[in-house]
């Protein structure tokens, strides 16, 4: 049965300080003849993703991030209106970093998650989970609250090893639905290390906590890049039916404006896969169905 698959390539808008450049309009509009949609990030000194929204829409359908951070409810909705009167359609919505002197975040994703249901904002919302957690209690407890606020779909970190991957989503879903929640669809993220275009970013990966399997750090190492474990991670996601749980598509993560060039070279390859797929009848694309689907269960 063909089901709804997508690719999105990570957008990291420029520095605040250059306004949008000419160039970057003209490497959206190139990867667009590759990538279903894109996820805008948000990242300090960087265009605010909301702001950067109405430049990337314009080429392909945009999942907005944004960083709940140190924000008060009355920011967050207004940040919300903004995005709305905009058009922003799709939101994923993240608690953020924040500083080592901040003593205590003011709300939690979960909690603008229900701001902006509560509002009749008219977004399909994601979250994120890490499925390589520390305390995967924790974590589960994290994500049934984002579930229960009215989370749409669910937006991974960058997957290695489809095996485990499989293992935490299959024993999540089974303790969500203890709680009488639904596992939400989700989307696989995918890095793309590649050290032909400067720093490939495997040793700031590891920084941020994620972790990388010594395999891929291997293919890393020795051949510059893992665009070969990529392409065969993105056809495993595409047609396996391991996952006990709806699968959207998957999204590129790169590392820097240099890094774009990398998805250029990746593409093709990524062209050939989802037409193989469609062809063997595993999946059609759809750029636009991250539509909101409930997570609460009916029984």
């Amino acid at each position: 049965m063909k089901k709804d698959f997508f690719t999105s390539a990570e957008i990291i808008p420029p520095p605040s300080k250059d306004g949008v450049p000419d160039w970057a309009e003209r490497r959206i509009e190139k990867l667009s003849g590759y990538f279903d949609s894109f996820n805008i990030v948000t990242k300090p000194k960087r265009i605010d993703s909301i702001d950067f929204f109405p430049y990337v829409n314009q080429f392909r359908p945009a999942t907005v991030h944004y960083a709940v951070g140190e924000k008060e409810p009355e920011e967050v909705m207004d940040d919300f209106h903004k995005a709305q009167e905009l058009g922003v359609e799709h939101m994923l919505i993240i608690g953020g970093d924040l500083p080592e002197d901040q003593r205590k975040r003011k709300i939690f994703a979960s909690d603008a998650i229900k701001i902006a249901k509560d509002n009749a904002h008219k977004f399909s919302i994601g979250a994120a989970l890490n499925q390589y957690p520390d305390d995967p209690k924790f974590e589960l407890k994290r994500l049934a609250d984002k579930i229960e606020a009215g989370t749409d779909y669910i937006f991974l970190q960058p997957t290695f090893d489809i095996e485990s991957t499989q293992d935490f989503l299959n024993w999540a879903k089974i303790l969500l639905y203890e709680q009488n929640l639904n596992m939400p669809p989700v989307v696989d993220g995918l890095i793309v290390f590649d050290y032909e275009f400067g720093d490939g970013g495997l040793e700031r990966v590891k920084s941020f906590g994620i972790k990388v399997i010594p395999e891929t750090e291997k293919e890393v190492l020795e051949k510059g890049n893992n665009l070969t474990s990529c392409t065969s991670l993105y056809e495993s996601i595409g047609s396996n039916g391991k996952y006990d749980v709806e699968k959207l598509g998957v999204y590129f993560i790169p590392f820097s404006w240099k890094q774009y060039r990398t998805l250029d070279k990746i593409s093709g390859e990524l062209s050939k896969i989802k037409a193989t797929l469609f062809q063997r009848g595993d999946l059609y694309t759809s750029p636009a169905c991250l539509s909101p689907s409930r997570g609460r269960s009916e029984s």
